[in-house]
């Protein structure tokens, strides 16, 4: 197994009704996968990312985001202001 892919990605499913997920529930999930050439700046984006969605209001705005461009945006601005 390799622990890199050929190109970075993201992968969100936003669910009206949220589902079980161990011991909690959930409305997101993300799934990344970073190319070799992005893992240097990995660090950097995941501690972004996580005090993104560590923030409720935050996570509902993006829950709220109709299509994949617009929540694609509000993450950015979100991780950009943070």
């Amino acid at each position: 197994m390799n622990a890199s892919t050929a190109r970075s990605f993201l992968s969100v499913v936003v669910n009206d009704k949220p589902m079980a997920w161990g011991t909690q529930k959930v409305s997101l999930i993300m799934l990344m996968g970073l190319s070799e050439a992005d893992r240097k700046g990995f660090r950097i984006l995941f501690d972004s990312l996580l005090e993104v969605l560590s923030d409720p209001a935050k996570v509902t705005q993006l829950t709220r985001s109709d299509i994949y461009d617009e929540f694609a945006r509000k993450l950015n601005d979100m991780i950009m202001g943070a």
